[in-house]
Order: C-alpha cells, then structure tokens, then sequence
C-alpha cells in the first residue's frame, strides 16, 4: 500500500467504487497485514464463514492433541474415543481506525495520500490483534525457573521451560515468544565467540525444542501491591472445584490484578489472577482465579503473590484460540460504500467502508475487523522464568 500502488487504477473502474475496494484496495491491504500478523500464525484460528455481531458468543472445537502414537500389535489396531470439546469464545473485540479528509483537503491532496492512510489504518490493526493474543498469557498461571530474577535468560532456563512443559504432557511443535531484552540474552549467548548465522539476521531460530520468536510487543507484567506483602494467607478453606481463593493479610486496600500468579504453601497448584480486584481496609479479598482448585487448601495457609516480570512465553499452538468473524452488515446504510474480505493465511477478516460526511463535509474511511481470544487450554503454555 506504498505510493508505488496508489489508487492509480481508479479510472478502470468508472464509478463502481465497491468493486475498487473489494478487487484492489482489500487485497492490497490484506497482502500487508498478513506480513504483521505474527502471532495468529502460532496459535490456533477458528474462521467460519459467517457474520456475527460484536459481543456474540461461538462454540468452537477445542483443538485435539494426543500424547503419543500407538504401537500396532498382532491383534490390530485399537481406536482412542475421540470427544471433541466444545468451548465458549466471546466475540467481544470490535477494532478500528476511522480517518475522515474534508472537501479542501479531498480536492487538494497529495497522490498517495489515501493509500498510505489505510496503510498506517493496516498497521494499527495488525499490532492490536497481536497485542490481543499476547495478552492472553493472564490466564496462564504455570512458569518455570524464578519469573522475577534480575539475572539474564540463559540456556539453562530455555531447558528447564522445556521440562516443565514435558512434565505436562506438552510435546510437538512448541513454540516460545520472548521480549526483546530476553531476546538479546539469548543472542549473546549463542552467538558469542564466532559468527553465527543468527547474528548476522538477529533471529535465534530453533533451539532446546523450540521455535523462537521475537516481538517487541512482548509485554512486562506489572503486578498488584499485593505481591509486596508476606503476611497473605486463606481465611476460608479452599474447596476443590472452587474458582475462589478468600484472603487476608493482604494489606489496606492491596490490588491483584488480572494476570498476577498465586502460589500456595505446601501445594504445587498455582492460579492466576482473572479480574482486578482490591483488598479492603483490612486486608481482606476474595479473589476469582483459573484453574480451578484440583486439592483442597487449609485454611491459613500462606499464599504469596509473584512480582513484576517479562512474560516469555512457551506453549503449544493448541493452547491459545483467536476467532475471526465477518461484521454483519447494516440492514439500511445508503450512501455507504463497504467491501470486505477474508484472509485464507491469517484468517482475519478486514471490511472496509467509505461515506460522504454532509455535516461535517468531510469523506470518512473506515477500516474494521471483529474478533475473540481465548486461551483454551493455559495448561500447555509456561512462562519462562530465569535463574
């Protein structure tokens, strides 16, 4: 979308503007979307092809994945009963950038103008649906090594992630996100001494059994206050099935916020924060988690809240689901030029719409696409911790 593909074809299609969006314009814009789109490529994309509205709820199948392949004996094979999970994902992003040009600036424009308009509209898209999926780490309260060391990513801790990950049955392709600055250890390890390959092109590549990856949109998780305090214990007994840890201790009015990792004396389990919360003036919350209790908690038992710290994240490509939804279109919009499109690659759905403003007269143009995230199965992913 590059001044070198301007609307210079416009003349070709008379006055059937639609047909322009749709057979130029989308095409162009989708082309470089797909180049951006990181993460919709590592994870798993539900695209039926159907129109919903914003807020629906879809039913997908929860991406199947099997421990092992069978040994073949001489009495024959034996099938494993295959129950496909349905799970509830909310279609509750509705993203968009909206420019509008008045007649002065529409007449007077530079050529170009337009098309590197809906570029900068592609880009912000694009960093706001990877955003979208990186920021489903919250609901995954599993990790490895120590999440708040100071010390730099090393080795070491890619192989711990890949035992943890193991020890959960997480095998196959996995993949690991890391921040830049993880990134940045990790090539001065491996590229220390002699030339590599991956120091000349600023990529990692393969390593300890994962695919690594690199963005700078990786996020920092910035815990509540409540992780400064020590004294947080259950007041009320943790019952199995519950999705509710009842604290106290926690200090006057003390935030866990989504996101943040509970771990519980004398327990393996470990639970994430899934909504902001605050304390009361004396201490006390209850605090909605994921997973759910799997053993039973005392209580008084002492729970500890995990600091600030860069979410590397390792996981499976059945662990995370994004859907993509065509918008329904407006039962009565007159005087709206609108086309739409659908990625194959990515799965993304981008429409596009243009209107003459009379009030404002001004020519708007608006690009928009409707999704939901979802992270079907936290127990395949990790955060990488250091040493």
């Amino acid at each position: 979308m590059s001044q070198s593909n301007a609307l210079v074809v416009l003349r070709a299609f008379g006055n059937d503007f639609e047909a322009l969006i749709n057979e130029t314009i989308l095409p162009v814009a989708m082309s470089r979307l797909r180049g951006q789109l990181t993460m919709p490529r590592l994870i798993s994309v539900d695209k039926a092809d159907e129109a919903k509205k914003v807020g629906e709820l879809v039913r997908v199948n929860k991406p199947v994945e099997f421990d092992k392949a069978d040994e073949h004996g001489t009495s024959g094979s034996v099938a494993t009963d295959l129950n496909v999970e349905k799970v509830e994902l909310r279609l509750d992003r509705h993203v968009y950038k909206e420019f509008k040009l008045s007649d002065r600036e529409f007449t007077g424009m530079q050529p170009g103008v337009i098309p590197d308009a809906l570029a900068a509209a592609v880009d912000v898209l694009a960093r706001t649906v990877n955003e979208a999926i990186f920021n489903m780490y919250a609901e995954v309260p599993y990790f490895s090594g120590t999440l708040t060391s100071s010390n730099g990513r090393d080795k070491k801790d890619l192989i711990e992630a890949r035992r943890a990950l193991h020890t959960r049955k997480v095998r196959g392709d996995r993949n690991l996100v890391l921040t830049s600055d993880t990134e940045a250890d990790l090539l001065g390890i491996f590229t220390v001494g002699y030339e590599q390959p991956a120091e000349k092109e600023g990529i990692i590549g393969r390593r300890f059994g994962f695919d690594i990856y690199s963005d700078v949109q990786a996020p920092m998780h910035f815990s509540g206050t409540a992780s400064a305090s020590n004294a947080i214990k259950t007041s009320v007994a943790g019952n199995v099935g519950s999705s509710l840890l009842v604290l106290s201790g926690a200090g006057a009015n003390a935030t866990f916020v989504k996101g943040d990792i509970l771990t519980v004396a004398g327990t393996d389990q470990v639970f994430a924060v899934t909504a902001d919360i605050a304390a009361d003036e004396d201490g006390a919350v209850a605090v909605a988690v994921t997973p759910a209790i799997t053993q039973a908690i005392a209580s008084g038992t002492s729970v500890s809240v995990v600091g600030d710290h860069p979410v590397d994240l390792a996981f499976s490509k059945t662990a995370f689901m994004i859907a993509f939804r065509q918008l329904e279109t407006p039962a009565n919009a007159p005087g709206v030029t609108m086309g739409s499109m659908t990625d194959p690659e990515t799965g993304i759905t981008l429409r596009l719409l243009s209107w003459y403003n009379a009030s404002t007269e001004s020519t708007h143009w608006k690009l928009e696409t409707l999704f939901g995230t979802k992270a079907v199965a936290p127990e395949r992913a990790s955060r990488l911790g250091g040493h």
